[in-house]
């Protein structure tokens, strides 16, 4: 009797976590490069003196957009089953966003800045991306 359920529990696999999901991953790495050209713009224009397309005023088109694309990616996240940890992922990443869009609120980001937030957004989407390509290689 206790073989036979042996035999039978071996041919379950349990899983822990969603599927690979293309979709994600292209988002995360889009998104990163959407980060990168913005920042990129800003390093250009925060010199001294600061240039009006450093301001905040004149790049909450970035931060409306950023918003929608990780409101979108969220969307998708939250309705694949056991997809906690990316759902978690992104709701980091929509913490950045808002992290920066407050700073950048109350002056032209500092070059220092710039690149702390860079390799903060890039820690961010490049976790997302490797938990997507480790899901990947689980589904093979």
């Amino acid at each position: 009797m206790a073989l036979l359920v042996i035999v039978v529990s071996s041919g379950c696999a349990i899983t822990l976590v969603s599927k690979y999901d293309e979709k994600t991953e292209n988002y995360a790495s889009d998104f990163r490069t959407q980060v990168d050209t913005f920042l990129t713009a800003l390093e250009r224009n925060a010199g001294d003196p600061v240039k009006p397309e450093a301001t905040y005023a004149q790049n909450t088109k970035f931060y409306d957009d950023a918003s929608i694309t990780i409101r979108g990616m969220h969307n998708r996240a939250t309705q694949i089953d056991k997809n906690k940890i990316t759902v978690q992922q992104i709701e980091a990443l929509m913490d950045n966003v808002n992290t920066l869009e407050a700073l950048h609120k109350l002056g032209p980001i500092s070059p220092d800045n710039i690149a702390s937030t860079r390799s903060s957004f890039e820690s961010i989407c490049g976790a997302i991306i490797k938990f997507e390509i480790l899901k990947k290689r689980g589904d093979s």
